[in-house]
């Protein structure tokens, strides 16, 4: 069967193989923890951001101790 000069067959192979490869994919995030290091490093930042709201902005230029010689 043909539809408009493309086998059927060639359509229903590339559906099947996009099909298979989102399930591949998602198969190989969970195996290798991929979606739970996302979160994990989303959190980290969320917390760092929190962080250095909270934190005065550091000194600039050199600030050295002074040192008194009696």
């Amino acid at each position: 069967m043909q539809i408009i000069g493309i086998d059927l067959g060639y359509i229903l192979l590339a559906a099947g193989a996009a099909v298979f490869w989102l399930l591949l994919r998602e198969f190989n995030c969970w195996y290798w923890k991929i979606n739970e290091r996302l979160a994990l490093l989303e959190d980290i930042v969320a917390r760092l951001e929190r962080l250095e709201a909270q934190q005065p902005p550091p000194p600039t230029g050199r600030q050295f101790p002074e040192i008194n010689i009696d």
